[in-house]
């Protein structure tokens, strides 16, 4: 049971670190557009990077509880034969796709709706 404990604490720090390297991704991206005289692309980055990271935290959210609570009773029917350990891992796989799943639906989502947040302040 600490195991587990330990694995799923260890899984809540690489959310934090997921979400930390996606941010700084979105920064970086933002400096790369504000470059002295490209003051057009640099407000439209803001807006676009902003809904990516925005709709890729979300949607990565939203995909792992999904994906989670679909497949309880799949994971739980490995669990059984396997001692918890296949039930554990069942989970893990399962939720970390649809996270990425969720996640990278959710970043494009995101970046439409950034675009779209950009052409109606320029109108």
């Amino acid at each position: 049971m600490s195991n587990i404990a330990r694995t799923a604490k260890l899984l809540k720090y690489g959310t934090h670190v997921g979400i930390v390297m996606n941010a700084t991704a979105s920064a970086l991206e933002i400096s790369e557009a504000c470059l002295v005289g490209r003051e057009d692309k640099c407000i439209k980055t803001h807006y676009v990077a902003g809904g990516k990271l925005g709709g890729a935290v979300m949607g990565g959210l939203v995909g792992g509880a999904l994906a989670g609570a679909a497949t309880k009773s799949l994971c739980l029917a490995v669990a059984v034969p396997t001692g918890g350990w296949g039930g554990l891992a069942c989970g893990i796989i399962v939720g970390v796709a649809g996270g990425y799943i969720g996640g990278a639906l959710g970043e494009s989502f995101g970046g439409d709706v950034g675009e779209l947040l950009y052409n109606w302040s320029e109108s």
